[in-house]
């Protein structure tokens, strides 16, 4: 009921497991059991056992390399999540819908929204007008935060954010409970 892959050190009468196909096509890396993980949800397990472990995807190329994550459907609609590297540059990007959503450079900037964090860009830069938001486990909006197209720092709350407080281009701090 499986298919299993075993080497032999130089010298050694006894042989290791290294890889198993199981009876319901999982593919095991460094385990015995690939259904024993995630309740056996995944089709591919590779464990690094006591040591490290880990998978190497290798483009064949210097540019760009793609993790792409498919589901059940057909054509270019399967492939709507990636993961990318791009060597030239060294950075890491995730992406979904075929478009680039977050970045992290060579630097170890993080950016949402923006491919490029050029100038005075911080170390989480996101992009102008897209809020930092927080909300409720039912996806409920509770408050966010967000710089406006003035420079503002803008402080909202509620599930209708309504403005509560901010900090202007020039410093001014303003609230109000009206």
């Amino acid at each position: 009921g499986r298919l299993e892959f075993h080497t032999t050190a130089d010298g050694a009468s006894s042989t290791t497991e290294r890889m198993r196909i199981d009876s319901s096509g999982r593919v095991g890396i460094g385990t015995t059991d690939p259904g024993s993980f995630f309740a056996g949800a995944d089709q591919l397990v590779v464990s690094g056992g006591s040591g490290d472990g880990g998978i190497t995807i290798d483009s064949g190329t210097s540019s760009v390399g793609r993790l792409l994550f498919a589901d059940g459907t057909s054509g270019a609609d399967q492939y709507r999540g990636y993961l990318a590297y791009g060597h030239s540059a060294n950075f890491l990007t995730i992406g979904t819908d075929g478009s680039e959503r977050m970045r992290i450079d060579s630097s170890g900037r993080v950016g949402i929204g923006v491919s490029t964090m050029s100038g005075g860009a911080g170390d989480v830069t996101i992009i102008r007008n897209s809020a930092l938001r927080w909300a409720d486990s039912d996806g409920t909006q509770r408050a966010d935060i967000y710089g406006d197209s003035s420079s503002n720092i803008v402080f909202r709350n509620g599930t209708s954010s309504t403005e509560r407080m901010r900090i202007t281009d020039d410093g001014l701090f303003k609230f109000s409970n009206t």
